[in-house]
């Protein structure tokens, strides 16, 4: 047996799903799942020492996780600013009066 774990989740979180693969013999052992207790939820309620992740890395928009941090986690997640157009290091400009030169004179 091990001296030592690490248990690993979030009770804030959806679990893992699967709505597209799902048959009839699956519904059983879903409704099965709903009654077994987590080993997260095992372990809180021994009182295992918590700590919680601060920084979310996730979401490629800030705004995907801004409700549940606020919400769920106190504004205590450190996000990732998200790039808006005036930030962003490499922009696309369209140049109408460029001349295409098949040539190799390297001016494209």
């Amino acid at each position: 047996r091990a001296h030592q774990t690490i248990i690993v989740g979030d009770p804030k979180q959806l679990p893992p799903t699967n709505f597209f693969g799902r048959n009839e013999e699956d519904e059983e052992v879903v409704e099965h799942e709903k009654d077994l207790e987590s080993i997260l939820d095992e372990a809180k309620a021994a009182g295992i020492p918590v700590r919680d992740l601060r920084w979310h890395y996730r979401s490629r928009n800030e705004s995907l996780i801004a409700f549940s941090n606020h919400h769920y986690y106190t504004n205590r997640l450190i996000t990732f600013p998200s790039p808006t157009v005036e930030d962003r290091a490499v922009q696309l400009q369209k140049i109408t009066t460029g001349i295409y030169d098949r040539g190799k004179s390297r001016t494209n």
